[in-house]
């Protein structure tokens, strides 16, 4: 018992001692889950300054594409209420940051109800009051309709100027699906309603100009008319109404229905024709042809359109064969004159000729008269002093003037029947070396240009196509007018050369001769014209041959002329 007693206290001391232990394992134990705990709040409070950095990080971003975007942005709370803009929203209005703050994001937006003055950059007046109820109007509609909404509109700038926006309008909802506020995107469309405007102007001018067009304009696409204009309603007698919609091929005969399909299947896979204008006829509302020019085009900015240009051409027919008829019958007086000129010259000169040899016998006869009266002694000397003026001067003028009227008559039909066959001989076209036709020219007239002290100058010719013989006679009649009206006061100078031009050989003689005064210019083309009868030889055919040789050739010649300077007679055929 007393054993017991004395243990007790140690008992007891152990007791304590187990209770210690346990309550240090129980505070480690705590210890060590704080120290978990600890840890992972450690890790938490990490990633949560990370996440911060990744935040503001991405936070910078975003500002810079705010800030840096062309288009104006605009950010609203949750009652529409601006809370950001960027720079080029700014610049769009004419506002500073703390301007715009606070408003409703409609409030800077315009109806075109409200603008008074509505042309885009002039000075507007608005009525404030009733148009920000009808902005908030506007704004509490998009809400209903959905997240996203895309209008134009126009904003007021601080200057009272409306700027034409495009607004893209997004509004932000949290999770119970509640509006915490809007993001608005604005583009200045100015430009696009300028150059929409110019276009609309545009299309309007090519409508009045296909319009007001004097030929027929038909615009087919896919097989279908979608325009015609005026013209073309008269042309084909149909009304407006009635082409569009239709097929072109309603339009035309039967037997053009073929070869208009292989035209156009032509143009679409090539984008041209072999032919792009063609003359046919068309057939009209009421069943009748008419004769038509008409041409297709590919319009480049649409693959299956095709532009048919129509002209009546039915007064061009009329005229085509009035004309054909009017050639006709000139071709046949031509022919017939031909003839005249012909049997005229031909037959006159026979009993000319008579003429002739009978004026020459009654000379000689005149002659031997004249010899018996004044050497016969049975004559006396008053008989004879009577009929000495009338045996001396008047009868042998008479013959005189005869003979010369007979030798003048004689030149002018030799130079008519040369006139007359030239019209019906055969030309024999061909490639010629004017070089050497011009060279042989001169040198025959180098004895007359000697005599008369005229220098002759060739410069090297180009070939030409013609008749040789006839191309020879027109130099020879140049060159031989060149020396006939030559300047007797000084040494002359007569200069041959040519060139090739757009196709055609153009040759010019060039004297330093009396030259033409302006009014006789016109007449030295004409039959017989001669500058000065008395003082130069020949009938005034030379340059009327020369004419008619040209135009068989479809040549040309021309004259620049000064009175006592000179003369250049141009004259252009065509080139090899």
């Amino acid at each position: 018992m007393h054993v017991r007693k004395t243990l007790n206290p140690f008992y007891n001391q152990v007791n304590d001692m187990r209770d210690e232990d346990k309550t240090k394992n129980q505070l480690l134990s705590e210890l060590r889950e704080l120290r978990h705990k600890n840890s992972e709040l450690e890790g938490k409070e990490i990633s949560l300054k990370q996440g911060e950095g990744e935040l503001i990080e991405t936070k910078n971003h975003l500002d810079n594409i705010i800030e840096s975007s062309l288009d104006g942005i605009v950010v609203g709370d949750s009652t529409g209420n601006i809370v950001r803009v960027n720079r080029s929203f700014l610049q769009m209005i004419g506002y500073q940051p703390d301007e715009v703050y606070g408003k409703h994001v409609m409030e800077l937006s315009i109806t075109e109800e409200g603008v008074y003055k509505s042309t885009t950059g002039e000075s507007v007046t608005v009525d404030e009051e009733f148009f920000n109820d009808a902005r908030k109007a506007t704004h509490e509609k998009l809400l209903k309709e959905g997240k996203v909404a895309n209008w134009e509109t126009y904003y007021l700038r601080k200057d009272r100027k409306i700027v034409p926006v495009e607004m893209n309008l997004t509004f932000i909802y949290n999770e119970e699906e509640e509006v915490t506020g809007s993001v608005g995107i604005v583009r200045d469309i100015t430009e696009r309603k300028r150059v929409t405007a110019s276009l609309k102007k545009s299309e309007q001018k090519y409508h009045n100009l296909i319009e007001l067009a004097s030929a027929g304009i038909l615009v087919a696409e896919n097989d279908t008319i979608t325009q015609v204009n005026k013209t073309a309603e008269e042309i084909y007698g149909y009304g407006k109404d009635e082409l569009i919609g239709q097929s072109p091929s309603v339009l035309s005969p039967e037997k053009y229905k073929e070869h208009h399909r292989k035209i156009l299947l032509d143009i679409l896979t090539s984008g041209k024709a072999d032919k792009m204008i063609f003359e046919e006829e068309g057939l009209r509302k009421d069943g009748s042809l008419v004769p038509i020019e008409i041409s297709f085009t590919l319009e480049v900015e649409k693959e299956n359109m095709i532009i048919a240009v129509v002209r009546d051409i039915s007064e061009r027919r009329k005229a085509e064969e009035e004309r054909s008829r009017l050639l006709d019958e000139l071709k046949d007086k031509n022919k017939e004159l031909e003839q005249l000129v012909y049997i005229a010259s031909h037959d006159l000169r026979s009993p000319l000729v008579n003429v002739q040899g009978f004026s020459n016998e009654l000379e000689q006869a005149f002659k031997y008269v004249q010899s018996i009266l004044f050497h016969s002694e049975d004559v006396s000397e008053r008989v004879k002093e009577t009929l000495a003026p009338t045996l001396n001067e008047d009868i042998p003028e008479a013959i005189h003037y005869i003979l010369t009227s007979i030798a003048k008559m004689d030149s002018l039909l030799a130079g008519l029947l040369r006139l007359s066959r030239l019209g019906r001989a055969a030309l024999n076209i061909k490639s010629l070396n004017m070089d050497r036709i011009v060279g042989d020219i001169t040198k025959s007239f180098e004895y007359q240009a000697k005599e008369a002290g005229v220098t002759l100058k060739v410069e090297p010719l180009p070939p030409c196509r013609g008749d040789e013989t006839q191309i020879n006679q027109v130099f020879s009649n140049l060159i031989d007018n060149a020396l006939k009206y030559r300047k007797p006061s000084r040494p002359g100078i007569i200069a041959i050369g040519g060139s090739r031009e757009n196709g055609n050989a153009v040759y010019y003689v060039e004297d330093d001769g009396i030259g033409i005064a302006p009014e006789h210019q016109n007449k030295i083309y004409e039959l017989f014209h001669r500058l000065d009868p008395k003082a130069t030889q020949g009938e005034g055919l030379g340059l009327a041959i020369t004419r008619r040789i040209l135009d068989r050739h479809t040549g040309k010649i021309w004259v620049k002329s000064e009175q006592g300077k000179g003369s250049t007679f141009f004259v252009s055929l065509p080139a090899n």
